[in-house]
């Protein structure tokens, strides 16, 4: 097949990493893969050996030149079906390729509700061929918030992992002495991230646990209000963002998501792939990945004195960091192989494209 990616947004963040993962996946089984992207980002610089890329997807929803662009760009790779990666893809990729009668699979990588309007049914209801999540909760919102939406033209897709890079990494040198027990965050410093429940959280956690180090890795908008109300709690530390993911995490003890809304996070995946045990707040997809007691330590939303708990509990009980450790790199393995996904979206866009 001759299959084109197309994710429109400046910022690398987990849809690249699986927009990434699915080029070179894809590639690796005889297909002739196109990235339709932003200019410059990262992920042009990714693509680099891997797969054509078209710095096409910036400008305004619609926009005719972009528009354009992407019909003369799907028409020189002979694109026999496209998978957008993000929502405004939908708005750019999308038309252009139904124009010229190529099949649309769009994929939804957060439990975000469609509009009831006109505009959405016209643009999600007669553009794509098919619907694609990575959770069955984000599938279940689809639906109710889109009812004209079928259940057979959404698919659940779960993410798939390499472990073998995690289980292999090397640990970051933090610096820090050798009782320390560190949680880390890595990823955007964004209100959605719930990065100012943690903030709120570490006092009480520091206070409680003298050997507790907590690890930030990322940057954002809320990073000056996390810096201010962590001013004066002890035993934090700011890496910035990081490339290398892998032995961040590796460097961990624990891996913190205390997110008020997801898809299906990757890198509760990777951190447990790493060896991390996880606490994570009970939302989205993020159920669907681990379990509460068994692979992870599951929290409601919005609650920074929940977090603070659950952080102690783990960090306190190195029998129950293990257990938690040993369960998420088993549930992996069982659950969650990389090949099982390509396998999957393989099947899908064969089938829109037949």
């Amino acid at each position: 097949m001759r299959i084109v990616l197309s994710n429109a947004s400046s910022r690398w963040g987990g849809v690249h990493k699986v927009t990434e993962i699915l080029a070179r996946g894809l590639q690796d089984r005889g297909h002739d893969i196109a990235v339709f992207g932003y200019p410059g980002g990262m992920l042009e610089d990714r693509m680099r050996d891997v797969a054509p890329f078209e710095p096409i997807l910036k400008g305004m929803d619609f926009h005719p030149l972009v528009l354009a662009r992407a019909t003369s760009a799907l028409r020189r790779h002979r694109a026999d079906v496209v998978l957008t990666m993000m929502k405004k893809d939908v708005t750019m990729t999308a038309p252009a390729a139904a124009a010229l009668g190529v099949p649309v699979v769009v994929r939804h990588a957060n439990q975000q509700p469609l509009g009831h309007n006109i505009f959405w049914r016209l643009l999600y209801g007669t553009i794509p061929s098919l619907h694609v999540t990575n959770a069955r909760a984000t599938k279940d919102t689809l639906l109710s918030s889109a009812r004209w939406l079928k259940e057979d033209q959404v698919r659940v897709i779960y993410n798939g992992i390499d472990a073998a890079p995690f289980e292999e990494a090397v640990p970051m040198d933090l610096g820090l002495p050798g009782d320390a027990v560190v949680a880390g965050y890595a990823g955007s410093f964004e209100a959605r991230k719930g990065v100012i429940e943690l903030a709120k959280a570490w006092s009480s956690v520091a206070s409680r646990l003298p050997n507790a180090h907590l690890a930030l890795f990322g940057k954002g908008l809320l990073e000056r209000e996390m810096r201010a109300i962590l001013a004066d709690a002890p035993r934090v530390h700011w890496f910035g963002y990081h490339r290398n993911v892998t032995s961040a995490l590796k460097s961990l003890d624990v891996l913190v998501l205390p997110s008020y809304r997801e898809g299906a996070p990757n890198i509760v995946l990777e951190a447990m792939s790493a060896g991390a045990a996880v606490v994570a707040t009970a939302v989205s997809g993020t159920p669907e990945l681990v379990r509460d007691g068994i692979e992870a330590k599951l929290i409601p939303s919005h609650d920074a004195t929940a977090l603070g708990d659950a952080l102690v509990a783990v960090m306190s009980d190195r029998v129950l960091r293990d257990r938690l450790a040993a369960a998420g790199k088993a549930r992996v393995l069982d659950k969650y192989r990389l090949s099982w996904m390509i396998d999957a979206y393989e099947e899908v866009l064969r089938e829109i494209s037949g």
